[in-house]
């Protein structure tokens, strides 16, 4: 029997992991070096310690288990087992295992066989020429150890002298190379067998004998090509007698894994490069430090500078790349990702060394392992394209795309948030409400081109007027908003803030612009209103800031007011007004009156058709109770298109009898009427659909119409001038005509407003506009109408220096149709210069 001290000798020289165990307790009584190697302990750790208390298996349970079965069939092959080191590294082991009787007690011994394809275990038998010599008892039974490792562990050994005739073959030696006795005297170490590119490897290990592992092919004879691994080495003796000794192991098995997972590592490979970010996998150990195991290669992409190596060596190395701002935040996720074992998702920032910004996406699922370490398995991408695309996005959403300021959205969602914040509080903000005085007529005389600089020049003004917290916006058009927000408590003190900052205002927009080489004025009008807990929605504020603009345009622009609770009365007027209009239109509420327009024999030649609101209630209305409203709300178009329909329905009417067959028809034309893109095809489409003479149809415009395109408003007037209609300019004097505009209109006749007639007899500047009107006409032979004529001494006077046409209250009042002096056309309206204003 082999004693304690030739097995340890012989135990510790074997490459393989092998281990003795107690079979009633599992204690060690000894282990291989190899043993320790692959499983990380010192030898003073395991001897004397059973195999459940050092890991090896999860319980008492599962060994007895295990036992059981070993001592029913007396071997073990094949069991799969984890086993996890002290370094927290978890191996995945291969147990074959007998029993064996030594000392008079069973005894377990197991050869371990690390799966994890990283390293296969190192199989080399080393005997001396001692134990070879020892008595033939010792020497069976150590044949009988190493034929119960062949069978353990797929291995063969083989011994030689320098006799001629001394090779022995180790029975697992020849199964395992399918080698016949007799085939060995043919071939002494069966090099034959080895594929040629091996042999010199080989011939130089045989020669050498220095005991260094040697991997090799062998042609099997059945056809297949073994992978093997060998250790040949010269035990003992001199030159002319010594030992030559080899263990030969099939590792082909482990070799078609490895391939097969290198195989797998490589295909990885080539699509983690492939794909636009990186693979990685890290680990948390039992201490909270951190190291990657795998970063895939594309890793200098994603973290310029730093490669994947890198990494793995320093896995804080990429947190000098995050940018300052993202580094506490990130950290924190990680750890509560790897605290709560839940799935990572985290988008943060780097900047690079020239000040770029990055954005990355992180994502990973974290798995526990043994011992506290946490393994998580990620990927990281650049989604730096998609956070500019969402920026452009919401730049799109929110943001005016002239100006780059809030647009009417985001202005309504911080409104919301400031009256949630005034609700919790006693804070007060003002909300400036600011409208450019006549941008309208600038933007269709120089162009829109020239508007939009406006509208970008103002908008950095307002910016620089305001503190940075505040908010500018661009509510549309020329409209803009400006919200000043927490500016106190109180009403006095809140107002006169917001009051200095509207002042600022009005000062930055009234200094002169430079626009495509002109130098521009523009004003604003501005209204103010409080933002405090009163106030009970977004929409109410805006209408009251709304209100307070108007007041200021009212009060002459450029001005600024505040919002007061009676303009509120006013709203409910214009809105109730709105809302009956609306309703006229659809019950037909609306008559004409006419007013006669007469010769100088007072005789009348035309009339002039005024609309009147037959209101259910408050009974007939003139023009100057809704017609503003009318215009504001756009009613005025339906409203104008029933005007001119009645107007040269009448005509026809008229056409029937020969003494009002040639009477003419002055009908009112707004503004926003004419400018109507289908406004003329309008007026063609009235004449033609009732038969209305159109040289008898006179359409009356007022001159604010002529600040706006002028070769559109002329070329509408031509159009309608070719079709015989004809046109008069109404209150002339009151607006912005120019003389050269004058001349160049398809114009038939001026009429001279009653402002300037009331006090002509009185007041020697109207005599000398009125005067100057008349003679303004006859030069550009334009026919004059005098309006408000009241009394004979207005008549004669405007008479004696020219005027032919007169309409006024001296020779009737607007009345319906069947009032009108029909039946005495020839007979003049007043007598002998001398009338009557009923």
């Amino acid at each position: 029997m082999i004693d304690s001290q030739e097995w340890s000798s012989l135990c510790h020289r074997m490459p393989v992991a092998v281990s003795l165990s107690r079979e009633s307790d599992g204690v060690y009584v000894d282990v291989s070096a190899e043993w320790l190697r692959l499983t990380g302990f010192s030898r003073s750790e395991v001897l004397g310690v059973s195999s459940v208390d050092l890991g090896m298996w999860p319980s008492q349970s599962r060994r007895s288990q295990v036992l059981a079965a070993l001592r029913e069939t007396g071997e073990l092959r094949g069991l799969r087992v984890s086993f996890v080191k002290p370094d927290q590294t978890l191996l995945r082991l291969e147990l074959n295992a007998s029993r064996m009787e030594w000392h008079g007690e069973w005894h377990v011994l197991s050869y371990l066989k690390d799966l994890t394809g990283e390293q296969a275990a190192q199989i080399a038998l080393l005997a001396s020429e001692q134990l070879l010599k020892a008595t033939n008892e010792r020497l069976n039974q150590q044949l009988h150890l190493f034929e119960s490792m062949e069978s353990l562990a797929s291995m063969g050994y083989w011994t030689s002298g320098s006799a001629p005739g001394s090779l022995v073959l180790s029975k697992g030696l020849y199964q395992l190379c399918g080698l016949a006795p007799d085939s060995v005297a043919a071939d002494c170490d069966g090099r034959s067998r080895i594929l040629a590119e091996d042999v010199p490897a080989f011939l130089a290990a045989r020669e050498t004998l220095d005991g260094e592992i040697l991997h090799y092919r062998w042609q099997h004879p059945d056809g297949r090509v073994l992978s093997l691994r060998g250790r040949m080495q010269r035990l003992m003796g001199n030159t002319a007698s010594e030992v030559h000794f080899g263990v030969v192991q099939d590792i082909s098995r482990e070799r078609e894994t490895e391939l097969a997972l290198q195989d797998r590592l490589s295909f990885i490979e080539k699509i983690t490069s492939r794909l636009p970010g990186v693979v990685f996998q890290i680990r948390r150990n039992a201490e909270g430090v951190l190291e990657f195991l795998y970063v895939s290669e594309p890793a200098s992409q994603i973290f310029p500078g730093i490669t994947a190596q890198a990494m793995v060596q320093d896995a804080y190395c990429i947190l000098g790349l995050h940018h300052p701002d993202d580094v506490g935040e990130f950290k924190v996720s990680v750890c509560q990702a790897l605290d709560s074992l839940t799935p990572w998702q985290h988008e943060y920032r780097l900047r690079l060394s020239d000040g770029q910004v990055r954005w990355l996406f992180g994502q990973g699922v974290p798995e526990p392992e043994a011992h506290g370490a946490v393994l998580m398995s990620g990927f990281v991408t650049d989604i730096t394209e998609r956070k500019l695309a969402e920026e452009k996005i919401e730049q799109l959403a929110f943001y005016d795309a002239l100006t780059g300021l809030p647009n009417r959205r985001l202005l309504l969602d911080r409104l919301q948030l400031a009256l949630l914040s005034a609700a919790r509080s006693e804070s007060i903000s003002a909300v400036l409400f600011i409208d450019l005085d006549n941008f309208k007529d600038l933007n269709d005389t120089l162009g829109h081109d020239v508007g939009d600089m406006l509208l970008r020049q103002v908008a950095q003004r307002l910016q620089n007027s305001v503190r940075e917290a505040d908010t500018v916006a661009r509510l549309g058009g020329d409209e803009f908003v400006v919200v000043l927000e927490d500016l106190g408590t109180e009403v006095p003190a809140v107002t006169v803030l917001a009051e200095k900052v509207g002042h600022k205002i009005l000062d930055n927009l009234n200094h002169v612009y430079e626009l495509n080489r002109h130098e521009l004025h523009s004003t604003p009008s501005i209204g103010v209103a409080l933002l405090s807990k009163q106030v009970k929605s977004v929409d109410e504020l805006l209408k009251q800031a709304d209100l307070a603009m108007y007041e200021s345009k009212s009060a002459g622009r450029n001005t600024m007011r505040f919002f007061d609770p009676a303009m509120q009365a006013l709203v409910a007027q214009r809105t109730a007004i709105d809302r009956e209009l609306r309703q006229a239109l659809k019950r037909a509420e609306w008559v004409l009156h006419y007013q006669p327009v007469v010769d100088e024999q007072a005789q009348m030649v035309g009339v002039e058709a005024l609309v009147r609101w037959q209101h259910p209630r408050r009974g007939l209305l003139s023009p100057g109770e809704f017609i503003d409203q009318a215009e504001q709300s756009g009613l005025i178009l339906p409203l104008g298109q029933w005007v001119l329909r009645q107007a040269c329905e009448q005509l026809v009417q008229w056409a029937d009898q020969p003494a009002t067959a040639q009477l003419t028809m002055a009908v009112n034309v707004s503004a926003r009427q004419f400018r109507h893109p289908e406004f003329v095809d309008q007026v063609l489409e009235v004449i033609r659909s009732t038969g209305a003479a159109a040289h008898l149809l006179k359409l009356e415009i007022t001159e604010s119409l002529l600040v706006t395109d002028m070769l559109e408003v002329i070329e509408k007037m031509q159009i309608l001038r070719s079709a015989q209609v004809s046109f008069a300019l109404d209150d002339f004097g009151t607006g912005y005509s120019s003389l050269s505009y004058l001349k160049r209109l398809p114009m038939d006749q001026l009429k001279i407003d009653q402002s300037f007639v009331r006090d002509v007899l009185t007041d020697t500047h109207d005599a000398a506009i009125a005067q100057t009107v008349l003679t303004l006409g006859q030069s550009l032979n334009l026919r004059v109408v005098a309006e408000g004529v009241e009394t004979p001494g207005q008549w004669q006077f405007l008479a004696q220096r020219g005027c032919k046409l007169f309409q006024g209250y001296l020779f009737g009042k607007p009345v319906p149709v069947a009032q009108l002096p029909l039946a005495s056309l020839s007979q003049p309206l007043v007598s002998s210069g001398l009338g009557s204003m009923a």
